[in-house]
C-alpha cells in the first residue's frame, strides 16, 4: 500500500500550539501509521478502503 501524509502549514501551526502530551500523541499516531497504516487508522466517513484518519488520546480529531 502506498500512502501520503499531508500536513499543511496551517495545521502545523495548530500542532505547535498544542501541549506537549497532545503533540506526543500525534507523533505516535504518525509513526504507528508508518509501520502499519491500516491497523493504526480508522475509516473516515464512508469506508472506501482508502481515506483513513488517525487520532487518539489528547490528539483531537478533525470535525
Amino acid at each position: 500500500m502506498t500512502f501520503r501524509l499531508r500536513f499543511p502549514p496551517d495545521q502545523y501551526d495548530v500542532y505547535k500550539q498544542l501541549g506537549d502530551d497532545a503533540r506526543r500523541d500525534i507523533a505516535v499516531c504518525l509513526v504507528d501509521a508508518l509501520q502499519d497504516p491500516l491497523a493504526a487508522s480508522e475509516p473516515y466517513g464512508e469506508d472506501d478502503g482508502i481515506v483513513r484518519t488517525v487520532a487518539r488520546g489528547r490528539a483531537p480529531s478533525s470535525s
